[in-house]
C-alpha cells in the first residue's frame, strides 16, 4: 500500500474529512490485524498490521496538511485585517 498523494488545492475541511476515513480504515486493519493474530494467521496479522500503520501515517499527513492550510489562512486573514485597520485609520 502506498502513502495517499495529497492535493494542494484542496480546502481543508476535505483534508479533514478523508483523514477522518484514513482513521477509520486504520481502525479496521488493526482490529482485523489483531483478529488473525487470535487466529494464529501471523502472516495475515503482520500485512494487515502494516497496512493499518499507513493509514495512519495517511491520516497524519491529510491532518498537518489541512493544520497548514488553516493557520496559512488565518495568517493571511490576519493581514487583511491589519492593512483594513491601516487604511481606515488613515481615511
Amino acid at each position: 500500500m502506498t502513502p495517499i498523494v495529497i492535493d494542494l488545492h484542496e480546502d481543508p475541511a476535505s483534508l479533514r474529512l478523508e483523514a477522518k476515513r484514513e482513521e477509520s480504515r486504520m481502525a479496521e486493519c488493526f482490529k482485523q490485524s489483531y483478529e488473525a493474530f487470535d487466529r494464529g494467521d501471523r502472516e495475515l496479522a503482520e500485512k494487515l498490521s502494516l497496512r493499518g500503520k499507513t493509514h495512519k501515517a495517511n491520516k497524519e499527513r491529510l491532518n498537518v496538511a489541512a493544520s497548514t492550510k488553516i493557520f496559512q489562512g488565518t495568517r493571511l486573514m490576519g493581514g487583511a485585517c491589519r492593512i483594513r485597520q491601516l487604511t481606515s485609520s488613515l481615511i
